[in-house]
């Protein structure tokens, strides 16, 4: 019995010196992260088509920002730009920055190929925290039916019915 106390003492020490913690849960990163002062993901759209006359919107950009702010830059063929701003919700933002890490991980999008397109042409791109390097995910047109890119244009149609 003396052994087995001796030898659960000297793994419970080995384990301290190797410096094991508990996994950080998702509430407890995205805290972590929302300290950080930078831009986290940016998509913008051009819209193609045929363009209609009078006043059209030309293009939607959206910045989410690490501590959770949005911003949304409408530009308009005539009256020029609108801004508008809100927040993101912990469960979206925890969607974006996951599928984003994971997509810049593993170069998700490299082989992305389509022949027609739904809503013209976005630019999407991610700013991890621990590197000065924007990756950008995608660039081109795109077309519903890709998991990361459906649930990105979800959350900023959400984002952006939020924020009127």
């Amino acid at each position: 019995m003396k052994k087995i106390v001796t030898i659960l003492s000297v793994l419970m020490v080995m384990l301290s010196f190797a410096g094991c913690t508990a996994p950080m849960s998702k509430e407890a990163a995205i805290n972590e992260l929302k300290q950080k002062n930078t831009t986290m993901f940016t998509a913008s759209n051009i819209y193609g088509g045929m363009a209609p006359d009078g006043d059209y919107l030309h293009s939607t950009s959206y910045e989410i920002m690490y501590d959770g702010t949005v911003n949304i830059k409408y530009s308009f063929s005539v009256s020029g730009d609108t801004y508008v701003s809100t927040t993101i919700s912990d469960d979206d933002y925890a969607e974006i920055y996951f599928r984003s890490v994971k997509a810049a991980k593993e170069n998700d999008f490299e082989n992305y190929y389509i022949d027609g397109f739904d809503g013209g042409i976005w630019t999407i791109t991610f700013y991890d925290p621990d590197t000065s390097n924007p990756t950008q995910l995608l660039s081109g047109a795109v077309a519903r039916g890709n998991e990361t890119l459906d649930t990105y244009f979800s959350i900023l149609k959400k984002l952006s019915d939020q924020a009127q």
